[in-house]
């Protein structure tokens, strides 16, 4: 994403303004979203690059995944967040199978966080 089509930049901006406000906002456990997303959620926007699957169960998280990777450009990351045990395996095959990078897979109470860069077209 360049930094024109962020919805949270003003003209003039190079950063968006979530990213900006990074020194007086809380980050949550780092497992779970990278800073820069972090300070999104703080800011009320959503990432494009980020799917929380919470509290939805199989085959949901990984749907919503696929979806979401079908919307962005090859080479993009996509952090999903999810709580369904049953997601990791789910998340390991789905990259096998579709040609897409498992780049990051990590637990933590109960939470679970997935980091993947969609394929090269």
């Amino acid at each position: 994403m360049t930094a024109r089509e962020h919805p949270a930049l003003s003209s003039g901006e190079t950063e968006p303004a979530c990213h900006l406000a990074a020194a007086s906002v809380a980050k949550p456990p780092r497992a779970f979203a990278p800073p820069a997303i972090a300070n999104c959620y703080a800011a009320g926007m959503s990432d494009p690059g980020l799917v929380d699957a919470s509290g939805l169960n199989c085959p949901m998280p990984l749907l919503k995944a696929k979806k979401a990777l079908n919307e962005l450009p090859p080479g993009a990351e996509l952090r999903v967040i999810a709580t369904d045990p049953g997601s990791v395996r789910d998340f390991e095959v789905f990259a096998q199978q579709s040609g897409h990078l498992l780049l990051e897979s990590s637990h933590e109470a109960g939470r679970y966080s997935y980091l993947l860069r969609k394929k090269q077209a």
